[in-house]
């Protein structure tokens, strides 16, 4: 058995994440209203969605960050546009491509730092597909993200109530990211010549050739210990540069940010208003929705159907199922539900000191709480910085929730917009659970007072009501009905020699035999004590001899193997006109098994005078 992990309790402050309510370069309005004037935003083609997603390092990271998140980890890293398509689906790339608009100050440093990650990349899928040395994509990725560090500090310097000397290190060791990424950008922070790689030499030339295109570092000695090395100009990197500037210009005006490359500031706008909560019509169309899967017959196609809820009309982008091993610090991840073909790779996970008590907290109230990241525990698990606990059936043992995030686009999740729909689907989701508890204790009730509890057979009431309707059913049709009539030999000896618990092993196993060779069609049960009874509808008496036959066999062949005196005596009889009742067809089997006792047992016998 696995053993769960240990949780994370401490109370060390929360490295600072210096993307968190910066998540994108293209959710400035600047940019944003040029994208959406160029091509109807959420519209573009799944090219066009893996093209932009090529020009915006800050949504990359919190990609990476997110399939290198140990809830679904690889056993290779991730290091491409084209591999995080794959893992993660062209949907959700779409969705991590529209995060909020927002706004920050006077920032040309911003675009400066944009604009030479872009040309870096450029020319460094140039230089990989030339050299040879790296798969050009990933050469592309780690262009655009070679001065994380300079991304961090400068979003710093840009928040005035954020700390300008974010510690990338602190942060990215945090998010878990790629290592080939992690080892490449601290070698260039140490300027580290012995852990230079193809990558890290590609990069260093892609960048001096960003450089010599006019797309050059913001100007702040405090973003790196050193300035860029200098670079011995030659002839044919000059043709580079002038070749790389119109690549990068053909790129951006392909999606109307030519202007970008215009010097002076991005446009400084009010951030747009936080999106409205669902419309009451949503909710009634989620309400009717869920309610229609009142008959689902399983707990897991309950918790299904309501996931797929919560994406289709919460605005939700991932949802985890998981259950609480209440009081103990630590969640199991039962399911997801986020679009993508990623499979869940850790089911265990440990949880902070808030986040257990945000559990504890919403399996009291039955109300929906907000959980925001520290270090360790379960949102770390999960790749995110924020997620909404809804809880679904706080009062069993093993309480469960629903953990709703929207990960890939990064927008907030506010309680005063989004508890009452998450609260909604919680309560639907519980009655529907209550309602199939419910069923199922009914059905168990119902067929404890049809079956013999031992045997897990039909009882006699059973037995002689469908027989009665099979014999109707006969008399209508004029197709043939047989019944078989068993009973264990020399039972009371075997109960008396060896006792009531092995007479008990021998009245299961009969019954077990018999069920094994009988058709679905066939209708068995206990007739009483040792006695079994078997209708067969439709069956000859040809054929009904052939099933007796199989049938005392199979029980000798099952005593033989449990080393017991275990065989039967089989009466059989069959309805021959229309004047045949219940009875008379009950005491002619009874005759024939008694011939087959008379006769030396162990065999069956046929009355159908």
């Amino acid at each position: 058995m696995q053993s769960a992990p240990k949780a994370d309790i401490s109370a060390r402050e929360e490295p600072q994440d210096p993307l968190r309510g910066f998540a994108s370069i293209l959710a400035l309005p600047s940019i944003r209203a040029r994208l959406e004037k160029s091509s109807r935003e959420g519209a573009w083609t799944s090219d066009e969605t893996l093209s932009l997603l090529s020009l915006d390092p800050l949504t990359l990271v919190r990609l990476l960050r997110l399939v290198h998140a140990p809830i679904g980890q690889h056993d290779s890293e991730i290091l491409s546009v084209p591999e995080l398509a794959k893992v993660l689906g062209n949907h959700n790339l779409r969705r991590a491509l529209r995060t909020p608009s927002q706004a920050v100050p006077d920032a040309p440093d911003l675009r400066k730092l944009w604009l030479h990650s872009v040309a870096t990349a450029h020319a460094a899928r140039d230089l990989a597909m030339d050299r040879g040395t790296i798969d050009p994509e990933q050469a592309w990725l780690l262009g655009l993200l070679h001065d994380l560090p300079l991304w961090t500090q400068c979003l710093g310097h840009l928040r005035e109530s954020d700390d300008p000397t974010i510690d990338y290190h602190e942060w990215a060791n945090d998010w878990g990211l790629p290592p080939t990424l992690s080892l490449m950008i601290d070698a260039r922070i140490n300027h580290d010549e012995s852990s230079s790689s193809p990558a890290a030499s590609i990069i260093s030339t892609a960048e001096n050739l960003a450089e010599l295109a006019g797309f050059r570092h913001p100007q702040d000695k405090n973003l790196l210990s050193e300035q860029t090395p200098a670079y011995d100009m030659a002839d044919r990197d000059m043709t580079r540069s002038r070749s790389l500037r119109q690549k990068v210009l053909k790129n951006l005006t392909r999606f109307g940010l030519e202007t970008m490359l215009v010097e002076g500031t991005l446009t400084v706008e009010t951030p747009a208003p936080i999106a409205a909560p669902p419309a009451t019509a949503h909710l009634a169309d989620m309400a009717l929705n869920l309610s229609s899967s009142n008959e689902a017959t399983s707990y897991r196609s309950i918790t299904t159907i309501a996931m797929s809820a919560a994406l289709r009309y919460l605005g939700f982008e991932r949802v985890h199922h998981l259950r609480w091993t209440r009081p103990q610090p630590w969640c199991h991840i039962r399911t997801k539900a986020d679009l993508s073909p990623r499979r869940l790779s850790l089911m265990q996970m440990g949880l902070t000191k808030q986040e257990h008590s945000a559990f504890e907290e919403a399996r009291r109230t039955r109300m929906p709480a907000i959980i925001d990241r520290k270090s360790g525990g379960l949102l770390q698990g999960l790749g995110t910085d924020q997620a909404l606990l809804v809880p679904v059936n706080p009062d069993f043992g093993v309480p469960t929730f629903l953990i709703l995030d929207r990960a890939y686009s990064a927008s907030p999740i506010v309680m005063d917009h989004d508890a009452v729909g998450a609260q909604t689907l919680a309560s639907i989701t519980t009655l529907l659970i209550e309602n199939l508890l419910l069923r199922q204790r009914q059905v168990r009730t119902e067929r404890f007072a049809l079956t013999d509890p031992l045997t897990r057979l039909f009882n006699r009431g059973v037995g002689i009501s469908v027989l009665v309707q099979e014999l109707a059913r006969r008399k209508r049709t004029q197709k043939p009905l047989t019944l078989l009539m068993l009973d264990l030999d020399q039972f009371k000896d075997l109960n008396d020699t060896r006792g009531h618990l092995v007479g008990d092993l021998a009245l299961r196993a009969t019954g077990d035999v018999i069920r094994k060779e009988v058709r679905r069609s066939d209708t068995v049960c206990r007739y009483g004590g040792e006695e079994f009874l078997i209708v067969l509808p439709e069956t000859s008496v040809e054929d009904a001899s052939i099933t007796a036959t199989r049938i005392f066999t199979a029980i000798s062949n099952e005593g033989h193997r449990l080393g017991l005196p275990l065989t039967v005596s089989v009466g059989l009889s069959a309805a021959t006109s229309t004047e045949d009742s219940v009875e008379s067809l009950l005491a002619r089997a009874d005759r024939a098994l008694y011939a087959s006792k008379e006769r030396g047992r162990n065999r069956f016998s046929i009355d159908l005078a």
